[in-house]
């Protein structure tokens, strides 16, 4: 199965749990190509992936850790004329046979279109057997893929903050943060490429997957810390570069009830927010800065953001539960 090793197909009785409606077909993958340049042609059936359990094939291979997989997507037939909700995509799932699990999944949607493919979004189960949640990248006010053209996609996982983000790319180096969620999963979880027809009949959808990578964490990633010091808020950003040297642009946007002062790393402030542009070399760099609260701002329902590079800063965004927790806990 080249880099994966074993397959998973929801809904199809008894193994992978109840199908949803009339019919489930078994779906397959057939590989070709090179060792080093596989191509996998992935046929799935099912209702969906989405509502409180999925039906859907996936193929996938176990990793502990933290890992990133990208491939690049191309629709070949979404197994059901004008489906705009037929989906294939990249997955990082707890229980990899079980059609309810806490799963992500980013995808390439269908169009109403002969030439299937032009919107990118996220899925997530954060709880098992629990409603998903999504969110569409592109749509009517964002740049659309041109339908029929290949799109990459990559999920990773931090195994060490429960997190999981999704990109996606128009060329595979050039990537855009698309989504990120914090799931607790176990220490071992699967990563594969899923695909369902998103429809109750005995049809296949077929899409093919090129260039796929399994890789530790390629993306530079930040999380944020906030410690409370009496009224100020003493900010740390932990910044891992897991590859080379790198000219990168992190920008924090604190509260704007906040003052802020003793920036480390040559940080400046520029329309109320704080600005490094700087070389991050391999490994751990740790930003500093105070954050000051004008009256009792604090209290209020504010909240930290900011993005190193693309990505999203993770982590603490508000430092008002740890203050109500210590009110309480020490009262």
């Amino acid at each position: 199965m080249g880099i994966f090793s074993a397959t998973s197909d929801w809904g199809l009785e008894p193994e992978f749990g109840p199908k949803v409606g009339l019919y489930k077909v078994p779906g397959r993958v057939e590989i070709s190509g090179d060792e080093g340049d596989l191509v996998y042609d992935i046929y799935g059936n099912g209702n969906d992936i989405w509502n409180l359990s999925d039906e859907g094939f996936f193929v996938y291979a176990n990793r502990s850790g933290s890992w990133s997989l990208s491939a690049k997507v191309k629709w070949i037939d979404t197994g059901e004329p004008l489906n705009y909700w037929s989906k294939v995509g990249v997955m990082i799932r707890n229980q990899a046979a079980q059609s309810d699990s806490k799963t992500f999944f980013t995808s390439l949607r269908s169009r109403e279109s002969e030439k299937p493919g032009d919107t990118v979004n996220s899925m997530f189960r954060l709880v098992k057997g629990g409603w998903p949640g999504t969110t569409a990248q592109f749509g009517k006010n964002h740049h659309l893929p041109e339908p029929g053209q290949d799109i990459y996609l990559r999920v990773t996982r931090v195994a060490s903050l429960n997190t999981i983000f999704s990109e996606w790319s128009y060329d595979g180096i050039e990537w855009h943060f698309q989504h990120s969620v914090k799931i607790n999963l176990g220490n071992t979880v699967s990563y594969g490429i899923v695909i369902t027809n998103h429809a109750d009949n005995n049809k296949l959808a077929h899409a093919q997957l090129s260039e796929l990578k399994f890789l530790p964490i390629q993306s530079i990633i930040a999380e944020r810390k906030l410690y409370l010091v009496e009224n100020d808020i003493n900010a740390t950003i932990e910044i891992t570069n897991p590859s080379s040297s790198k000219l990168t642009t992190i920008i924090e946007q604190p509260p704007t009830q906040y003052t802020f002062d003793n920036i480390s790393h040559g940080g400046i402030i520029q329309n109320d927010s704080i600005h490094w542009n700087m070389m991050l070399e391999p490994g751990l760099t740790v930003l500093r800065y105070t954050a000051h609260p004008i009256s009792n701002s604090i209290f209020n329902n504010n909240h930290f953001s900011g993005t190193i590079g693309p990505i999203a800063i993770f982590g603490d965004s508000s430092p008002v539960e740890y203050q109500v927790f210590k009110d309480t806990f020490f009262s």
